[in-house]
């Protein structure tokens, strides 16, 4: 049974992530960016696809992690511009708060951790409902094999 969630005026992460390892726990997050630092943000760097750097302060608490993955594998065929992506199958619970989480954050930039660094900070355009969440970030095939792999392992871990 999935405990319950703490209400905040941002949705948190929900879920327990006690039967995760210490290294797991920042393997796969989505958070909040905010405008400014604040005390419960962090400044991440962040290089964009264009090769542009930014520090964003990204919140610490997460809206969605690997207790709303269910399992991850890469997809190279449909990517855009032929790149690999890591396609971040969601639970149940998860598609429905990515719905909440995108919905609430329209025109707004969240950041998809990866290992603990951000690994994309996209602007949000419209409410997301399907079953996955792509990553795709600057690697190659091999490396979002590994990564895929990787969250993989973890998710059927929890």
């Amino acid at each position: 049974m999935r405990p319950k969630c703490r209400l905040l005026p941002l949705l948190v992460g929900c879920g327990t992530i006690a039967a995760l390892a210490a290294s797991d726990v920042s393997l796969f997050q989505v958070r909040s960016v905010v405008e400014s630092p604040a005390a419960d943000a962090e400044q991440m760097a962040y290089t964009s696809r264009d090769g542009q750097s930014l520090v964003l302060a990204v919140q610490k608490t997460p809206l969605l992690d690997l207790a709303d993955v269910d399992s991850a594998h890469v997809e190279t065929r449909n990517a855009p511009g032929g790149e690999p992506r890591v396609l971040v199958m969601l639970t149940p619970h998860g598609r429905e708060r990515l719905g909440e989480v995108t919905a609430r954050a329209l025109h707004q930039r969240i950041a998809v951790v990866v290992d603990g660094k951000v690994c994309e900070a996209p602007v949000i355009q419209a409410k997301l409902t399907g079953p996955y969440l792509p990553i795709q970030c600057q690697m190659n095939e091999q490396q979002a094999r590994e990564l895929a792999a990787k969250i993989d392992a973890a998710a059927r871990r929890k």
